[in-house]
Formats: structure tokens, sequence, C-alpha cells
């Protein structure tokens, strides 16, 4: 697995592999604060090493994917650790997000070019791929999440963003 590493400007570079799901959020703000989440999912496992995700300032991540992205089990990777308050189960927070859909290998979501960022309450109803990206993690991080499909949207996937149901999101 690799780490961060320089490109061009000083920008760190990651690389990644993600099975089936992966999500990059950048957690913006916090309202609530809680205790800190368990954490179920194993951090950097081997699925995060085929896409390459290189952050950008108040913009979407750059995405390559770079390898076969088909992860078996849920797992998360910090690109960016905030430097607010940790995130727990019952806050509201305001976030950024991006979406691709693994097996196409092409962005299905992106939220960052919205004026203002999505408005969440973590709650226990989340999906785990979500619940793994928002809690348990301070304000101002960047988040990527790899996970089987069925923990990104459920068995059916979601066609209404371009996801089939098997197929991987990162």
């Amino acid at each position: 697995r690799a780490g961060p590493s320089s490109a061009g400007k000083g920008t760190p570079v990651f690389r990644h592999r993600f099975a089936a799901a992966a999500i990059c959020l950048s957690l913006l703000s916090l309202a609530a604060c809680g205790e800190d989440a368990d954490s179920d999912a194993k951090a950097g496992g081997d699925a995060l090493a085929s896409v390459e995700i290189t952050p950008q300032d108040e913009q979407a991540p750059l995405v390559e994917w770079t390898g076969d992205f088909e992860p078996t089990e849920l797992e998360t990777e910090v690109l960016v650790e905030g430097e607010g308050p940790v995130t727990a189960e019952g806050d509201t927070v305001r976030f950024h997000a991006w979406i691709g859909n693994g097996f196409t290998e092409e962005q299905v979501l992106s939220t960052f070019e919205q004026e203002t960022p999505e408005v969440l309450e973590l709650s226990g109803e989340l999906s785990p791929a979500l619940t793994e990206a928002m809690v348990g993690h301070p304000v101002g991080s960047l988040v990527a999440v790899a996970a089987p499909a069925a923990e990104a949207f459920g068995q059916q996937g979601n066609p209404q963003m371009g996801l089939g149901d098997g197929d991987s999101v990162l």
C-alpha cells in the first residue's frame, strides 16, 4: 500500500485500492458533538491500492483508476486529517462527496460544484459505508471508503445514480 507522496506543487497523492464501495467525503462542519464512534471497518486494507486520489483544496479530488476495483469488505482511509472536533452518531454535519462507479470507472456524483454543502444527521440508519466515512473523523477530514456494493447502497445498488446491483462504488 502506498502512502502520501508529492505530485507537482506539493499536492499529496494517495494510492488506494477499492473493491466494491468507496466514497470520498470532505467533512466541513459539525453540530452537536457526541462520543467517538466504534469502527468495524478495516483501515487501509488490500482494496485501497487500485485508485489514485489527489485531494484539491475545496474542489473534487482527482481520481485515477489504476487497477481492478473489487473490494470484499468495508475499508476506510483518511486522506486528509481534519483539525476540528471528532464526529459521532447523532451529530449533524455539512459535507461534500465524490462518488464513482468502480465498474465503469466514472464519476456518478459530486457535490463539490454546489455552492452549499450537503447536510446530514449521522443516525444509526445510514449505510455502513456512509457511517464509516462520516462517523469518528475530525471535521475537515477527507475520507475514502471501500466496501462491497451491498454495504454502500444495498443489494439493489442505486440505479438513479448509475450504480447497478453489483457495481463497486468509490
